[in-house]
């Protein structure tokens, strides 16, 4: 994730050879969540559970973004 985000955005900390531990902190949370998923790459969010219904409502947004139905997603109120 380094060469992909600047020291600006959070702080990043190394697990192991493949994990990395981003912390940011902003509001909205939108902003760190967002951040992180246009990278490219797996991420999960372990702590605090905060930012998940905020991923949640921009993945239905990006969802929606081609107009195409689907099933089982909700087309109104997020």
């Amino acid at each position: 994730m380094a060469p992909r985000t600047s020291p600006g955005a959070g702080r990043l900390e190394v697990v192991d050879a493949r994990t990395c531990l981003f912390t940011a902190s902003s509001n909205p949370l939108r902003e760190p969540a967002v951040h992180v998923a246009v990278k490219g790459f797996d991420f999960e969010v372990p702590d605090p559970p905060e930012p998940v219904p905020v991923l949640r409502k921009v993945r239905d947004r990006l969802d929606r973004a081609d107009g195409r139905p689907r099933l089982g997603v909700r087309r109104h109120g997020v």
